[in-house]
């Protein structure tokens, strides 16, 4: 009988734990990007950061801010995700008139309000 109690101890323990993984585990991804945005040097670091950014454990990297936006899309809710993708890739590929501060900025409230899709 009290093996039967510890295996149901158990149980609600790994329970317990992944649900609080699961109400963890992203905020903890996004905490950690947020993070990175400090250490960002360039519009290229920028860039490969968002492109590796994902709310899931085994978010992959985007290829392009394209590819990245469209993951985004589907799998979390981001104020300003398609602005902050026009404006990177413009200072990226177009007149490179953009203030980095100004994307940084752009990025860091952008990353701020991202919430996985439910």
């Amino acid at each position: 009988m009290n093996w039967l109690l510890g295996l149901v101890m158990l149980m609600a323990a790994c329970s317990i734990g992944y649900l609080l993984w699961r109400m963890l585990g992203w905020r903890l991804r996004r905490h950690r990007a947020l993070a990175d945005l400090e250490r960002v040097a360039d519009m290229d670091d920028l860039a490969r950061l968002l492109c590796s950014f994902s709310l899931k454990s085994n978010g992959r990297q985007a290829a392009t801010l394209g590819e990245w936006q469209q993951r985004m899309q589907k799998e979390i809710e981001m104020q300003g995700l398609s602005e902050l993708t026009r404006t990177l890739e413009a200072a990226l590929y177009g007149n490179g008139q953009t203030e980095f501060g100004r994307v940084l900025n752009q990025a860091r409230q952008c990353l701020a309000t991202a919430r996985p899709k439910p």
